[in-house]
């Protein structure tokens, strides 16, 4: 390997003159969407192409693999943990989005893609090492997933662990213990065994978490290029050499060699990188970065940036026995340096199982296939609640409801029960996300729900939803349009804890047909969420019943993602059409500033099919699927409909990801944002915050009322259906609009606040080794807490003890020591002696 490098080095020497009579430009993030802990490879032996993979925490597939031969264009062309049996433990991880698959490293060697990584989880106490899971896979066709190998385990008390081998033929493992240090010992690859003591050979240069090592070999010095600073704003990247592989190891006198801490950058959070080289010899690194502006570098956790941490290229020099330097990152990159071809989306490898990461997707759903390789699951998926194309659906995903809902607590993934939920990144600043639905018939039974989300993880999402609730005054179930969400961390006091659980029975034209949910980023503070009459043409009048603020939505470790969901007593439900829009027009990209994703989205034809508009002109990803669904409402027909998106029969359509859009990234630059952005793709800098809408999001006061409330009023006050919301699309005739009936029950206080649909169903989670259950009768007092807010954020995750108390804010067990209790978060209760007592007490009370 070392051979081989200084081999393209001295290629790289060669043509350095012709080199830097070039200037070349390009755009950061290279991969939008959370793709966290980079780390890639160029394999010249496979027509020069470079290879990437992130980490991917608890969604599954995971490991996702691109390649790209200009480092412009991605491609997804394999997931590395694609079948249920390589990692079974991931069905059953707790702590959120904290806990899953850490910093890879990715390799080529000997004719193979090498992957070490690990599978962490959080819920175990930091001195057991066991929570650290680390292993290696390997492929000799990375553009196949089945052709990944089964993890072979190794021990290592830490995470991050990278290979290096060096000239005698020995291979290095590195990695990171109890973010205090860089351990080394031999490995071998083969059978995973680690010979000889874990040596300690750095500890960074005295901020925390040294971390995500790599080891590089140049000029008879090695080189150990680190993580440290913490996954937040002081994240940076730093070197330190030695002449020997143990060390002593010394710090590069420019460290940090890469960060964004206290810059005015607009990408922030800078650093977990990795080198690699081209074929021209030139150094690249691959980085992290959040894009959320200056104000990051003091309130983190008030900045909106919810794709999280994404993957930028910068350019590399590297002089004969000197330090590498690194270009600092951001949104236009410029500089003498030459791309290894010029950039076109048609030089990405042929081969390959995904599509390209900013381009059209065009999936049909037909019989025999499978869910695209970009789609996945939180933890491992529950077979059976899945179907393409099931019997008498052709062209239709079906989902089977799961017990558990979005919210459902940690533990409950211990049981492998799952979640049904299907989800892709949030890739775009600006989009729209929808699905249609066929309800009726299928959702009949109390908290049956449908619905789609834009979710951070289990305690960070919101949701628009078709749901079967009690009818104010009847007491009946009937099908109610919900909007749900929850935002809430272990680093949020509970004065900042956000709730919302509202509903309104579904409007009346609404009943007998599809329904269309829809997330939308309005602007680059805000979603909105919203309902309307689907299986019709694109114009369909849509009703916003919810919005909340981007800062509800905090990535910790991964980003936002958007998806459908389905929740009940094992009912299923048939989507009939999502789509995912990002927008684009002129006044959008007026308003928008440097916060967006830059590539402007581009309607390349599909058949000749122009633009979709509604108000303002918006085209990208169309997707549509339709079905007829035997013994259920029929199908609504659209006289209108457009030849290209519905086919002869309601029986033989297919989904369709019409063309998406190639962005362009800018940095925050200050005032220097308009110089600084290209005459053709300039930007309005006058308005730095675009103005919120007139509805508020959760938790924040207004003086207006949504659709929501009033309709809720005026089923109050008579008794009667609310008026309908919105309009019947152009063209769409009913062929039934009957009301579904439904069978009553009574709802528990636990589905009230949680949404926990499965009768009888204790929900279980674990304080200090003891055990807290809610009963499935409730007091009257916890009935009260579900009404009162201000009690409800201090008490709602402490149930047992809720069930207990008397509701009031006097009640020094309900508020004097789990008021500023991490919510969510029972594990990080355990290490912290602050609130012991409290939880001895609760537990004693409980019965534990």
């Amino acid at each position: 390997m070392h051979l081989k490098t200084v081999a393209i080095g001295v290629v790289g020497a060669l043509a350095s003159s012709s080199l830097a009579q070039n200037v070349s430009t390009y755009y950061n993030p290279i991969i939008t969407g959370f793709h966290p802990d980079p780390t890639c490879t160029f394999v010249p032996e496979l027509d020069n192409t470079f290879f990437c993979t992130f980490s991917s925490f608890l969604t599954f597939p995971g490991l996702p693999i691109y390649a790209s031969r200009d480092l412009i264009n991605w491609k997804l062309v394999s997931n590395a943990l694609s079948r249920l049996d390589q990692l079974p433990a991931l069905a059953f991880l707790v702590r959120g989005s904290t806990s899953g698959i850490y910093a890879p490293t990715l390799r080529y060697r000997d004719g193979k893609l090498i992957i070490l990584t690990s599978l962490a989880s959080q819920a175990y106490y930091p001195t057991n090492y066991t929570k650290w899971d680390n292993f290696i896979q390997t492929s000799n066709d990375p553009y196949n997933s089945s052709a990944w190998s089964d993890p072979v385990h190794f021990d290592f008390p830490g995470i991050d662990p990278s290979p290096f081998w060096d000239d005698d033929g020995k291979v290095y493992l590195t990695g990171s213990f109890d973010g205090k240090s860089i351990l080394q010992a031999e490995i071998d690859l083969d059978t995973g065994e680690v010979f000889g003591p874990l040596v300690p050979i750095w500890n960074g240069t005295g901020l925390p978490s040294p971390e995500a090592p790599h080891m590089y070999k140049r000029d008879g010095w090695y080189y150990l290029l680190t993580a440290e600073g913490g996954t937040r704003e002081r994240h940076r990247s730093n070197f330190a050499r030695s002449r020997n592989i143990y060390g002593p190891y010394v710090g590069d006198p420019a460290n940090p060699v890469l960060s964004g801490y206290l810059s005015q950058s607009y990408f922030q959070a800078v650093g977990h990188s990795d080198i690699f080289q081209d074929a021209l010899g030139q150094y690249w690194a691959i980085a992290l970065a959040v894009r959320a502006g200056y104000s990051y570098n003091f309130d983190p956790y008030n900045s909106i940036f919810p794709m999280g941490r994404e993957a930028q290229l910068t350019p590399v020099k590297w002089p004969t026995d000197e330090w590498p330097t690194y270009q600092n990152v951001s949104g236009i990159m410029t500089g003498d340096f030459v791309l290894p071809q010029n950039p076109d989306p048609s030089t990405v490898p042929e081969q390959g199982e995904g599509g390209l990461s900013q381009a059209d997707d065009v999936v049909n759903f037909e019989p025999g296939s499978s869910l695209p390789a970009h789609v996945f699951h939180w933890r491992l998926p529950v077979a059976k609640n899945y179907a393409v194309s099931p019997q008498g659906h052709d062209n239709t995903l079906m989902l089977r409801s799961s017990v558990f809902n979005l919210t459902s607590f940690d533990a409950d993934s211990t049981r492998g029960l799952g979640q049904t939920f299907v989800a892709r990144r949030q890739s775009h600043t600006r989009f729209r996300f929808s699905v249609d639905v066929q309800w009726h018939g299928l959702l009949t039974r109390e908290q049956n729900e449908v619905g789609v989300t834009a979710l951070q993880d289990q305690a960070q999402h919101f949701d628009i939803s078709v749901a079967m609730l009690k009818t104010n005054g009847t007491g009946a179930v009937a099908p109610h349009i919900r909007f749900r969400g929850i935002s809430t961390i272990t680093y949020r006091l509970p004065e900042r804890f956000k709730y919302v659980d509202e509903a309104v029975p579904l409007p009346a034209h609404l009943y007998g047909q599809q329904v269309r949910l829809q997330v939308e980023a309005v602007n680059t503070t805000h979603y909105a969420f919203s309902a309307g009459r689907g299986g019709c043409d694109e114009e369909t009048e849509m009703t916003v019943y919810g919005y909340t603020r981007g800062n509800y939505l905090i990535p910790y470790y991964s980003g936002v993602v958007v998806g459908v969901y389905a929740t009940s007593n094992a009912t299923s439900s048939f989507l009939h059409r999502s789509n995912l829009r990002p927008m684009k027009s002129k006044a959008a990209r007026e308003k928008r500033q440097a916060w967006l994703s830059r590539r402007e989205m581009d309607a390349a034809s599909d058949g000749g099919s122009a633009p979709i508009t509604t108000g303002a002109e918006r085209a990208g990803a169309l997707t549509q699927v339709m079905t007829e669904t035997t013994g259920i409402s029929p199908i609504t027909t659209c006289n209108d409909a457009k030849p290209e998106l519905i086919a002869s029969t309601a029986r033989n359509l297919v989904l369709r990801i019409k063309p998406d859009m190639a962005s362009q990234q800018i940095d925050k630059r200050g005032n220097d944002l308009k110089a600084a952005a290209s005459p053709k793709k300039s930007i309005d800098t006058a308005s730095i915050s675009l103005s919120e809408p007139q509805s508020r999001p959760p938790g924040i006061s207004r003086n207006v009322t949504t659709p929501m409330e009033n309709a809720i009023a005026k089923t109050e006050h008579s008794g009667a259906a609310p008026t309908p919301h919105g309009t019947i699309g152009n063209g769409c005739q009913s062929l039934e609009n009957k009301r579904p009936e439904s069978e009553a029950r009574e709802l528990s206080a636990g589905e009230k606040v949680f949404g926990i649909v499965e009768l009888g169903e204790a929900i279980l989670y674990k304080v200090s080794m003891r055990r807290l259950f809610l009963l499935r009768r409730v007091s009257k007092s916890f009935q009260n807490l579900i009404d009162n807010f201000t009690t409800l954020k201090a008490s709602m995750f402490l149930v047992c003890l809720a069930t207990r108390s008397d509701g009031s804010k006097d009640n020094p067990l309900a508020f004097s020591w789990s008021q500023r209790l991490p919510l969510f978060d029972p594990f990080e209760i355990t290490r912290s002696g602050t609130w012991q007592k409290g939880i001895e007490e609760a537990a004693l009370l409980c019965g534990g």
